[in-house]
């Protein structure tokens, strides 16, 4: 069957259109910190959730810590959660999560104004927390290999440690807060941002496949929905309008009350987003660009779980005999979120139109897990099972 006359000319002006689009996103460097910048966000908070889970171990069984935790930055960790509370998710609350997330959306579409205050006060309650979270376990394992290291220090000096840890990340993260209230800067939005994401990842786990359907299917929706369909109902694109809202920052408030010699920024964007600044080629600034917390706290549970999974695989591997070097299936995962919001952007730039990131985020981290876990014969305990697994070991894992 032959084609149209002209009509193979079209192919190639549209695939040399689409290559020059791939090579100004590709050229773009905020967009490129932004994708490295996520994928090093979620990795991390992988590994820390991960790591958490030798924690959960030692508090239950009333284990003394042993090194490889202090190693792995989780000294008194416990201080900051309770570990024996992280249970998995049930897959009615993950269903469920979508239907949350579009009721607040709305709220904050209409009365964001009245809910814009309080929002900001607990986002940067919540920020400073977050970032507590992240820097406290690895400031206490830096000090307890100093006390390793110097085991003639004095004995109450020594026990004196972990508060001193405490009392340096608190003025640290003190500073970091009040320094964004006044200033807004994009880099501490972004610190704030990331704390947030690791947290999340840290409390919100996934038991099985099953749930993990549930999940990522309903906020697949939920993004797609609210990104291109929202306007036709609210006659604005209620997901970029709320993204982009900036509320009161409270420490203007505070200081026009009482009338401090300081001149905070009026209004404050929520830290719900990092923000990587883009420049003309005379350094002109052209604003952000942008990727939502949900953009990668959401792969980032799924990939979690995955983690768990595999780690749950090489555990029956050594109970076995066999042997298994590194978390394949995590892998294949993580190697497909960097892909799918390289996609985001080409579709960005393409159609000239915010895009649903996790329309190309879902499929890309999903499809090679699913597609390597059916080729093992783990579909089925995955789903079912989940970390609980118990099967056959794997083959051609090196693959």
């Amino acid at each position: 069957r032959r084609c149209p006359p002209g009509a193979e000319n079209g192919v190639l002006v549209k695939m040399q259109a689409l290559l020059f689009v791939l090579f100004a996103v590709v050229s773009d460097t905020a967009a490129m910190v932004c994708i490295v910048t996520a994928t090093a966000t979620l990795a991390y908070a992988c590994v820390r959730s991960k790591a958490l889970d030798a924690s959960v171990q030692e508090q239950t069984s009333g284990a003394s810590r042993n090194s490889d935790t202090q190693a792995s930055g989780l000294v008194g960790v416990d201080r900051m959660l309770d570990l024996t509370s992280l249970a998995g998710i049930e897959l009615n609350m993950a269903l469920m999560f979508p239907i949350a997330a579009s009721l607040s959306l709305i709220l904050m579409f209409f009365f964001f104004s009245v809910v814009a205050p309080l929002l900001q006060l607990c986002s940067t309650a919540a920020g400073a927390y977050a970032v507590t979270f992240v820097l406290l376990p690895h400031v206490e394992a830096l000090f307890a290999s100093c006390r390793a290291r110097y085991p003639q220090l004095p004995p109450n000096f020594a026990a004196a440690l972990p508060s001193l840890a405490l009392a340096l990340v608190l003025i640290i993260v003190a500073g970091i807060t009040l320094a964004w209230l006044l200033s807004a800067h994009w880099l501490l939005n972004n610190t704030i941002g990331v704390s947030l994401c690791v947290l999340f990842v840290c409390i919100v786990r996934i038991p099985t496949l099953k749930v993990a359907s549930g999940l990522l299917g309903g906020l697949f929706v939920y993004d797609i929905f609210w990104v291109f369909y929202s306007a036709r109902f609210f006659g604005r694109n209620v997901m970029l309008q709320v993204a982009t809202q900036q509320a009161p920052n409270p420490a203007a408030v505070v200081a026009d009350k009482l009338h401090l010699p300081v001149s905070p920024i009026k209004l404050l964007p929520l830290p719900a987003k990092l923000l990587f600044p883009v420049y003309s080629p005379d350094g002109r600034s052209l604003g952000f660009t942008l990727i939502g917390l949900g953009d990668i706290v959401v792969p980032a549970i799924f990939l979690a779980f995955v983690m768990r999974f595999d780690a749950a695989q090489l555990d029956l591997e050594r109970r076995r005999g066999g042997s298994l070097s590194f978390s394949t299936l995590f892998v294949r995962g993580l190697a497909g979120y960097p892909i799918g919001l390289l996609l985001s952007f080409l579709f960005n730039t393409l159609f000239e139109a915010p895009q649903p990131a996790l329309l190309y985020l879902v499929p890309c981290v999903s499809i090679p897990v699913l597609i390597t876990a059916a080729r093992w014969h783990e579909l089925g305990a995955m789903w079912h099972q989940g970390v609980s697994v118990v099967g056959s070991p794997r083959e051609d894992a090196s693959v």
